[in-house]
């Protein structure tokens, strides 16, 4: 993938790609009252990503532009990060789950590494469908289609709000799983692997398997 840094929108860009995102969401192009104008980029401060997420986020909640009483009483997040966390929050379990095990593999990650982590989510088509969902909501993107099936954040701060909601614990055991899996299924090109391993086996408290691949990295990169 490839990333763009947006500089800070002026005030006519932000009200284009609010108009923009509610034609995607309603598929015609609908007249967007000002008072939900005001209330959207006033809040994201000319921020493209927290415009997005603002509107995502009302989404989520059913909400129509043109419903004045139902938008006067809804309290924005006064965050980007309590935004995200809220829409995590709206995820069922198992969503929630999916994300973030996701979030502890990285940036861009396979479905079938998921769903081979953390076997508890059930079947492999169970995750397949809750990566839909989180795709639709646009938490995450399609990276790769069938057989590949990879998906990426399509924000690095979504990534880390899901990672740091995480337990300290919780994180270093599914760094460990992580490594774990990476040796079952890449043993025969384990040696490609070397720095991911040390990264995953650094942040678990696996020490024996730490030592192992920072030692194996630092000779690799000599």
């Amino acid at each position: 993938f490839t990333e763009i840094e947006l500089e800070e929108f002026t005030p006519e860009e932000a009200e284009r790609l609010i108009r923009l995102k509610l034609e995607q969401f309603f598929g015609e192009e609908t007249d967007t009252p000002a008072d939900f104008m005001d209330m959207v980029t006033q809040r994201a401060a000319g921020n493209p990503f927290y415009i997005e997420e603002i509107l995502n986020y009302l989404k989520d909640l059913g909400v129509d532009p043109h419903d004045a009483e139902r938008l006067a009483g809804i309290d924005l997040p006064t965050s980007i990060y309590s935004l995200i966390l809220s829409r995590i929050d709206q995820l069922n379990e198992h969503q929630q789950i999916t994300l973030k095990v996701a979030s502890v593999i990285g940036r861009l990650f396979r479905a079938a590494m998921v769903w081979g982590v953390y076997p508890e989510l059930g079947e492999l088509s169970g995750v397949q469908n809750y990566l839909e969902v989180l795709n639709a909501v646009e938490l995450t993107a399609l990276d790769k289609p069938e057989p590949e099936l990879v998906y990426l954040f399509k924000h690095v701060v979504t990534q880390e709000v899901a990672y740091e909601s995480l337990p300290y614990a919780t994180r270093a055991a599914l760094h460990e799983q992580i490594g774990g899996y990476i040796e079952a299924n890449y043993g025969e090109t384990l040696d490609q692997y070397l720095d991911l391993l040390a990264l995953h086996y650094d942040r678990s408290e696996n020490e024996d398997k730490k030592r192992e691949y920072l030692r194996k990295a630092g000779e690799a990169a000599q």
